[in-house]
């Protein structure tokens, strides 16, 4: 978290845990509860609570430059873990649909024999696929060459969030009615995709931070052949 003033933040996976690491000015500070802070309720149904980061026990464990590399690179690891996260979700909502369109018929043939529907589901296996293979490729440079290409791992984010938000969306359209109902596990999965999509800002904050990087890339290159 990053520590902005005295009003209690909301934290990911803050009610089901006791000690928060958050960014105070220069300093990276463990700020620690006894218990705690109540569940904020939300659609997504995740651990949401809203800390009061500027109160209780507080631990400095960095100061400088260092406690911000040391912010940075957490908040970097939690959105890659994150990210593949919502690839596993989106993995499970398609075979979610796939079962369905599998045992469902019409004109006495499978729905998913349909290209309307073989077709979309298909688009969607596409997307895990690349999605997975983006988050492989920004882990392993963020372990063998950190710094080398900072926009992987805002580019893996924002697209493991767009594949699930499609993802999620094509699995309850094609269980019909029944997949926009409440209770259907791929209303469930839509509103986990949408819930954990946002948890660290919004992804169109990503795709800027992804375009920031290839433009300060591509400076860098020009100056370095002038």
């Amino acid at each position: 978290a990053r520590l902005t003033g005295d009003r209690g933040q909301l934290v990911p996976a803050g009610a089901v845990v006791r000690d928060v690491v958050a960014l105070a000015g220069e300093q990276l500070v463990l700020v620690h509860a006894e218990e705690p802070p109540d569940l904020v309720r939300n659609q997504g149904s995740t651990p949401l609570a809203r800390w009061p980061l500027a109160g209780g026990s507080r631990t400095v464990l960095a100061a400088g430059p260092a406690a911000a590399a040391a912010y940075e690179t957490a908040r970097a690891e939690w959105k890659l873990l994150t990210a593949a996260a919502l690839v596993g979700l989106t993995e499970r909502a398609l075979g979610i649909a796939v079962e369905f369109v599998k045992t469902r018929e019409t004109m006495g043939v499978p729905v998913g024999s349909l290209q309307g529907v073989s077709f979309p589901l298909a688009d969607v296996a596409i997307g895990i696929a690349g999605a997975r293979n983006l988050i492989r490729r920004a882990a392993w440079m963020a372990e063998n060459e950190a710094g080398a290409h900072p926009g992987l791992i805002p580019a893996a984010f924002a697209y493991a969030a767009q594949v699930a938000t499609h993802g999620a969306t094509t699995s309850a359209h094609m269980q019909g009615g029944l997949g926009f109902t409440a209770e259907a596990d791929a209303s469930l999965y839509f509103l986990r995709a949408k819930g954990w999509s946002v948890l660290g800002g919004d992804p169109a904050a990503d795709i800027t931070a992804v375009g920031d990087a290839l433009i300060s890339r591509a400076a860098a290159t020009a100056n370095a052949t002038v």
